[in-house]
């Protein structure tokens, strides 16, 4: 069952980054659009509607960088036990890092372990199956570790700027009601806010699953 649901998550996350450029020159037309269809017809969005639509769109982006945070936290502490779980193996008197270097104790950190990895099998007629796992293993921790981040510290910075941007149009509230852009205002935080949800749910899916 999760299997399926992660797979199924995956054909949406791909079709949608396909289609991404086409969304948002889309997204570009509808709120061009609405600018011009508000202004010209009159179409009023009160004060209170849009005060409170904003102001929960602002808590609610501080709950999904909290929430996405706490995932990013988790997947890390994951792939920092499972780094912890190789130095300990290739410290072992009895480990093939050890028996071709002899010194295993000298060994603090993956990219160390890595390094000398590296060097082991570049020697002539050294060919260790478990050491060639190790690499492989190492390397995707790093490179785990390495996306996670930037993933995670991307999107905090979207989460702020679309929060700021809200919290500016929460100042001028009363301005954006008279002038009649209410809807095409509440239209962009709304598009935004959805596209910083699915982030959130693609970096839990991510954190759970890979």
């Amino acid at each position: 069952m999760e299997k399926s649901l992660y797979k199924t998550y995956l054909t949406i996350d791909s079709f949608l980054t396909k289609i991404r450029k086409q969304a948002f020159i889309l997204f570009l037309f509808i709120f061009v659009v609405l600018i011009i269809y508000s202004y010209c017809y009159q179409v009023n969005v009160t004060y209170d509607i849009l005060y409170w639509s904003l102001s929960s769109v602002i808590q609610s982006l501080l709950a999904l960088t909290a929430l996405l945070v706490v995932g990013s936290i988790f997947k890390l502490q994951i792939l920092h036990n499972k780094g912890e779980k190789i130095i300990d193996e290739m410290r072992l008197p009895s480990s093939p890092l050890s028996y071709h270097t002899g010194r295993p104790d000298e060994v603090l950190s993956l990219y160390e372990i890595l390094e000398e990895i590296k060097k082991t099998l570049n020697k002539p007629d050294i060919k260790e199956r478990r050491l060639e796992e190790i690499k492989q293993i190492i390397n995707d921790i790093l490179l785990s570790q390495e996306l996670t981040k930037n993933f995670t510290l991307k999107f905090v910075i979207y989460n702020f700027f679309v929060a700021g941007l809200s919290l500016i149009f929460l100042v001028f509230t009363p301005l954006i009601s008279n002038y009649y852009f209410g809807i095409p205002t509440l239209y962009l935080i709304v598009f935004l806010f959805i596209n910083s949800l699915f982030l959130v749910m693609k970096g839990i899916i991510n954190s759970l699953w890979q």
